[in-house]
């Protein structure tokens, strides 16, 4: 049977999942696994699994949506900040001959996809109500050792990663803004013209603009007794750092207990980076960069008319 990419999506998805299991079966070979346990987790931009095998535990990921360029700039910055920094990361595992990306065939599939394997990390990712000033104070330290270590590293090859700025608001797929009611559209308009602003102000020094996760929600954050990890880098790419924040900032904005959060946040952040007074009153623009990749129109609009945040 030939499949094209968009029968392959009109198949049900335990169909879908059942043949990109087999599609990972095949690279795993090439990973040299043996004798393992798959468990499928989630089947969205990427399909992914966990691995159980004698050596331990892993995370497989088939990806759909990205370039093996791009793929293989998040795997060099992981394997960067593995190598250089003591943070908990995901490590890149390599195969049999040395290669970070296994491309993947299966019969009943429309097309190769990369297959990578990272360690798995334990921790616990803390819902809203179990969220302390003191986890906000230690996620702080994380984001200042992530941007320190991009203002540092020279990557050894240009590495293929989205951009994240003025522009982004309005070319991103997700807001597909001809399709927007016309207040929306005015939403993203204004917002674009505050952050070529904000942008005409920083510049874009590697203090202030660099490699960034970019979707440091607590949902990608777990916390064991001894440490904080940052997980899924698969949208990592090139913005200011003062959005990694705005990111953390939009979940408990407008929530009880915000303002201890916020300082903890920036406390924790200031042990290790530079955070000036100044670029304080930027945040809210990038909160609401945050929010527009979301659709949250209502919080965009709430965003563009708050100047500042107390400290």
């Amino acid at each position: 049977m030939v499949l094209n990419s968009n029968n392959f999506e009109d198949l049900p998805e335990k169909e879908q999942i059942d043949r990109l299991r087999k599609l990972a079966d095949v690279a795993l070979e090439e990973f040299g696994f043996n004798g393992y346990r798959l468990t499928f987790l989630q089947h969205l931009v990427n399909t992914t699994f966990r691995l159980d095998c004698n050596e331990g535990r892993y995370l497989v990921r088939i990806h759909r949506a990205k370039t093996q360029a791009a793929v293989e700039s998040e795997l060099g910055w992981l394997e960067a900040l593995a190598d250089e920094i003591t943070l908990s990361v995901q490590i890149p595992q390599r195969s049999i001959d040395g290669k970070m990306i296994v491309v993947g065939e299966q019969a009943g599939v429309p097309e190769p996809y990369p297959v990578t394997v990272l360690s798995w990390l334990e921790g616990q990712i803390l819902p809203q109500d179990r969220r302390s000033p003191d986890h906000f104070y230690r996620l702080g330290q994380l984001v200042a050792k992530l941007h320190h270590h991009a203002q540092h590293w020279a990557p050894p090859v240009e590495l293929t990663r989205p951009i994240y700025d003025a522009n982004s608001v309005l070319e991103s797929d997700s807001v597909s803004s001809s399709q927007l009611p016309e207040n929306v559209r005015g939403h993203l308009q204004t917002l674009h013209k505050q952050l070529h602003e904000v942008e005409q102000h920083l510049g874009k020094s590697p203090e202030r603009f660099g490699l960034i996760h970019s979707d440091l929600s607590f949902g990608n954050v777990l916390f064991t007794p001894d440490a904080v990890s940052a997980i899924d880098f698969d949208d990592c790419g090139f913005g200011y750092y003062l959005y990694d924040l705005a990111v953390i900032l939009a979940g408990p904005w407008e929530r009880p207990g915000f303002q201890q959060r916020l300082e903890a946040l920036f406390e924790g952040y200031r042990e290790i980076c530079k955070l000036s007074d100044e670029h304080l009153s930027l945040i809210p623009t990038f909160m609401a960069m945050r929010a527009a990749s979301l659709g949250q129109w209502d919080r965009v609009r709430a965003l563009l008319r708050t100047s500042y945040l107390q400290l």
